[in-house]
């Protein structure tokens, strides 16, 4: 009875781990790297948003979407529902684009992220001056979505790693 319900609760664990990394990310982000409370940070929880819809969407769904861009609103103190939608548009486009580039390098996934990430950030940056009324200024989004791109290889190899030790199926 005991080994059923450890089992239980580890394949639980591990249904929920992309959520938890993700989450964690979101942490670090919003604590750890943010630069004097000026919005120049990397959008670590967009990148784990690509990387579990590319790798694991059956894993990774709408749910999880939703809480890690309400936690990234609040955490990051904008407006409540700035980062959801970010977040819900990464969802929408990765579901759009996965089939032309699953099974490709990783430059081509780097590339795809880098190009769609901008477009989201730039789509954010517009709704976020359309709500305070005037035009914010495009080097903090500029310099967010260059910190993103290059912090994402180490995101990917992170969740690579907690992937494999946890032996999550569908990885290669």
């Amino acid at each position: 009875m005991k080994e059923n319900i450890r089992e239980y609760a580890f394949n639980t664990f591990v249904k929920m781990l992309p959520l938890i990394v993700s989450a964690l990310f979101i942490f670090f982000e919003h604590t750890i790297i943010s630069y004097d409370n000026s919005n120049i940070s990397p959008q670590l929880g967009l990148s784990c948003v690509f990387f579990w819809l590319f790798n694991r969407p059956d894993m990774f769904g709408v749910f999880s979407v939703v809480f890690l861009g309400l936690l990234s609103d609040v955490l990051n103190y904008t407006p409540l529902g700035a980062n959801l939608f970010s977040f819900l548009l990464m969802y929408v486009s990765e579901q759009k684009i996965s089939s032309y580039i699953s099974n490709k390098l990783f430059a081509v996934n780097l590339t795809s992220f880098a190009a769609l990430s901008f477009v989201i950030l730039a789509t954010q940056w517009g709704i976020l001056s359309v709500y305070y009324g005037e035009l914010l200024p495009f080097w903090g989004i500029f310099f967010s979505w260059m910190l993103t791109v290059c912090f994402y290889p180490l995101v990917v190899r992170i969740n690579l790693y907690v992937s494999e030790k946890f032996e999550m199926e569908g990885f290669e």
